[in-house]
């Protein structure tokens, strides 16, 4: 499994899409490094600044305000409590504290928990093209989770309906979020991704590995063939 090295765009989507979730859903994201380490980084860097302040410092509005404008700040933490990362008390939720300091100790590679391989020369893709095409699927997915309409809905594929259509049958979601954060998490950790793959997890189950297999069919990662190793 290969995938472009650089960070996918659409982040205010994606935020968008995590604020409709509800209160399960969140903390559950939360709980995992992984999660709450992508989560951040999608975060507008004011934002970032807050949180990373909030961690050490519960009231930051002062000191914020000093370096930023009132209203950034103001829509800073309207973001933050929307997203349930700020609590009505205006502090930092503790869950997500300290998966995100977790994180930051051990790396967004552990994070992951996705075994790396080094691909041998003959059977490496072009990580440009690659990357170029995962970008754009990338975009259409986030758009059609955050603004479904007519339009956004018929520019990506049928398949890409699986996480709205699974949340309307009451199926938990939650897992298959947590796998597609960290698949993501490898893929823009930097380096050489022509040279790089991972391994798909045979212990997982039917659900995340439908994702993986609606990922590939979408090019956002490539799959080589089972006899291939």
């Amino acid at each position: 499994m290969a995938g472009g090295g650089t960070l996918p765009s659409g982040g205010d989507l994606f935020l968008h899409y995590v604020c409709t979730l509800g209160p399960q859903e969140k903390a559950y994201l939360y709980e995992q490094p992984a999660c709450a380490l992508f989560i951040f980084r999608m975060l507008p860097p004011v934002t970032q600044q807050i949180v990373i302040k909030m961690i050490w410092n519960a009231n930051v509005s002062a000191s914020m305000t000093q370096q930023s404008s009132k209203t950034e700040v103001e829509s800073a933490e309207k973001l933050l409590k929307r997203l349930g990362i700020m609590t009505s008390t205006d502090k930092l939720h503790p869950v997500f504290r300290r998966s995100y300091l977790r994180s930051i100790m051990i790396g967004a590679q552990k994070c992951a928990k996705i075994n790396s391989a080094e691909v041998e020369p003959k059977r490496r893709q072009n990580e440009k093209e690659l990357g170029k095409k995962a970008a754009e699927r990338w975009e259409c997915i986030l758009r059609y989770l955050a603004l479904p309409s007519d339009k956004n809905m018929s520019s990506v594929s049928a398949t890409t309906q699986y996480l709205k259509l699974e949340a309307s049958k009451d199926r938990d979601i939650r897992p298959i979020l947590d796998l597609l954060i960290r698949v993501i998490l490898c893929v823009v950790r930097g380096g050489d991704f022509s040279q790089t793959a991972f391994e798909i997890n045979s212990n997982w189950t039917e659900e995340q590995t439908t994702l993986i297999m609606h990922m590939r069919e979408l090019g956002l990662i490539f799959i080589r063939k089972r006899k291939d190793g």
